[in-house]
């Protein structure tokens, strides 16, 4: 699931609290299609912001300028619209697929290195609830871990 920052700093934030409810929403809701969109943080073409917004393509310009004016929208160098302080705010960090492939790999070296560079006595690799190949140089969850004691469940 996609998410991204909303800070409690909009609570203060003028250009925000002073928007007519609807518009409130809809700035809401642009956030969510910038940060849905296949290039994080750009808004698609008005054809599809109005259609995920479910309005007309005109009424989708009129709300896209009502918050570029509010300060609220901003352009690039080619014309197209994104969040004002996004890259500020919203940080490559936050996609959750890609730093949990960064953990999972992470985790995937230790245990290599493990199995590499250190012998385990068979007393403690159970008590880890692992077992060492030691053909392959790999470990594996333990077939008869000590009893009462499991990091994996069934």
């Amino acid at each position: 699931m996609k998410w991204f920052r909303l800070y409690t700093a909009v609570l203060h934030d003028s250009k925000v609290q002073r928007l007519h409810p609807s518009t409130f929403k809809h700035w809401i809701n642009v956030l969510c299609i910038a940060n849905g969109n296949q290039e994080r943080g750009i808004l698609p073409p008005v054809g599809d912001v109005a259609f995920t917004l479910r309005l007309k393509p005109a009424e989708a310009v009129k709300v896209l300028a009502r918050l570029e004016q509010a300060g609220l929208l901003d352009r690039d160098e080619g014309g197209r619209l994104f969040p004002h302080n996004w890259t500020e705010r919203q940080r490559d960090s936050d996609v959750v697929s890609t730093r949990v492939q960064r953990y999972r790999e992470k985790k995937k070296r230790e245990i290599k290195e493990v199995g590499e560079n250190v012998t385990l006595h068979p007393r403690f690799s159970n008590a880890l609830d692992l077992e060492v190949d030691t053909d392959d140089k790999k470990l594996l969850p333990a077939k008869n871990p000590p009893a009462g004691f499991r990091l994996f469940s069934d």
